[in-house]
């Protein structure tokens, strides 16, 4: 039975690591890339010992990025493959990724078609049981992937609460699958899913703010099964595509969209309601 490595016990992504020569530059000629897999190292599952693919996507994220990376290398869960798709930074974010080259597992720095596109190349780059986004601005929970892993073998989709922190101000957002047809309660931040699957439903590209619900409905609808842990997983910041009126708007067309899509009720009606809430200053958690 071959043995795992070990190369430094300090972070998540650096044991239980297994090396072969024939990996060496496998991942692909673009120059703008490096982590582990790169210099031969790669993971696998082990007995009891699911391993999970975290993908993060950024783009001149370096004012946040590294404090994400420090969050899974600071898990108590072991068998982690940790993948970082950049899409071009011209910023320091590149900096950030090769100061942490030796503990991420892949990280590639090109051009993309933007954030969900970014998200496939990652899941299509990953070799575990389980995979999780977690945005460049985000972070997990102390703990959070060891309280996943005990629940790998009961569900394809595991999710839990999040942290949404505006302005120093936390305030805890309860996931429900139960309105799952109706509004987005799963944030993909918090959400690991089967890798399995996520290769025969990946986000759609057409969709620039919604993909994560029409991936899960698409999931749902399938028959899936979902298991929820009532604990925080992880902490989101404040911002992104739907912080602002356009971005708002953006995303609720594309949820009527998603509503028609999967035949559910009211969509227009929802719709208009959205865009009463947001115009009102309603804080819609």
């Amino acid at each position: 039975m071959e043995e795992s490595i070990a190369l430094d016990e300090l972070s998540s992504t650096t044991k239980n690591l297994f090396f072969s020569k024939s990996d060496l530059g496998s991942t692909g000629g673009s120059k703008l890339q490096g982590g582990l897999r790169t210099q031969g190292y790669y993971k696998k599952s082990i007995k009891n010992k699911p391993l999970f693919s975290i993908i993060t996507v950024c783009f001149n994220a370096e004012a946040t990025i590294e404090r994400t990376i420090q969050s899974v290398l600071g898990q108590s869960w072991d068998n982690i493959e940790y993948i970082i798709i950049d899409g071009g930074s011209d910023d320091g974010t590149r900096d950030v990724l090769l100061k942490y080259s030796d503990q991420i597992d892949y990280w590639i720095s090109e051009p993309d078609e933007g954030l969900y596109d970014a998200m496939n190349k990652g899941i299509t780059f990953s070799t575990g049981d389980y995979c999780g986004i977690l945005n460049a601005d985000d972070w997990y929970h102390p703990g959070s992937l060891e309280k996943v892993a005990k629940l790998t073998d009961r569900a394809d989709i595991i999710f839990g609460d999040l942290i949404f922190v505006k302005d120093h101000q936390e305030v805890r957002y309860r996931a429900k699958l139960e309105s799952i047809n109706t509004r987005m309660k799963i944030w993909h931040p918090a959400c690991f899913i089967r890798r399995a699957l996520h290769l025969e439903v990946l986000y759609d590209t057409r969709f620039k703010s919604s993909a994560d619900w029409d991936l899960l409905l698409a999931l749902y609808s399938r028959g899936c099964s979902f298991i929820k842990i009532d604990e925080v997983l992880t902490y989101m910041s404040h911002g992104g595509m739907t912080s602002d009126s356009k971005g708002f708007l953006l995303r609720a067309r594309e949820d009527l969209i998603i509503q028609k899509k999967y035949g559910l009720k009211s969509a227009g009606v929802r719709y208009i309601l959205r865009i009463i809430k947001h115009y009102a200053l309603f804080w819609d958690r």
